[in-house]
């Protein structure tokens, strides 16, 4: 695949070293040969449907929020927090769509890369709306977070890596 797509697009979220770490390490590993743009998904395209930014009149964001509970090592709040991501995007799923798209109908990109955990689903459709391959690089162990309401399964232009071997995981995708 290297040397194939010339512009990439790069979807990641600000939240979590994971996250940052491997949008950067991708990036440095593309980016003498591609023309990569980064976009952060909740800072850059959707801010103002972030439920923690509504709930708080924009004082604090979901990243703000995952961010310090990582920190403060509150575990249980951070599975909360994305368990409350989940399905409220789901509910907001039309619009975040909706977002993306004219995201990446601004950007072009021949490719796109998502680091992101809870948005695949939606990454997904609009990739496959647009016939733009789409891979999807987990950096949790639970991929949970990462293959829910993700439909892109049957897009043929779609790619799911995993940096370890998980027969369950990739069962889902048989």
């Amino acid at each position: 695949m290297r040397g194939t797509y010339g512009k990439s697009s790069h979807l990641y979220r600000d939240a979590g070293g994971g996250h940052i770490s491997a949008a950067n390490a991708i990036k440095g590993y593309l980016e003498t040969e591609h023309h990569i743009t980064i976009i952060t998904l909740f800072r850059q395209v959707l801010g103002w449907v972030d439920p923690i930014q509504l709930l708080t009149l924009q004082r604090f964001s979901l990243d703000n929020w995952y961010n310090y509970f990582v920190r403060k090592k509150y575990h249980r709040m951070i599975n909360l927090i994305a368990l409350f991501g989940v399905y409220s995007f789901f509910f907001l799923r039309p619009l975040i769509e909706w977002l993306i798209l004219n995201c990446l109908k601004k950007e072009k990109p021949d490719i796109i890369i998502s680091v992101v955990p809870v948005l695949n689903g939606a990454i997904g459709a609009v990739a496959q709306k647009l016939n733009i391959p789409f891979i999807v690089v987990p950096t949790d162990l639970n991929t949970w977070w990462v293959t829910r309401y993700l439909y892109a399964k049957t897009y043929k232009n779609f790619l799911f890596t995993l940096f370890f071997n998980d027969p369950m995981i990739w069962q889902q995708f048989t």
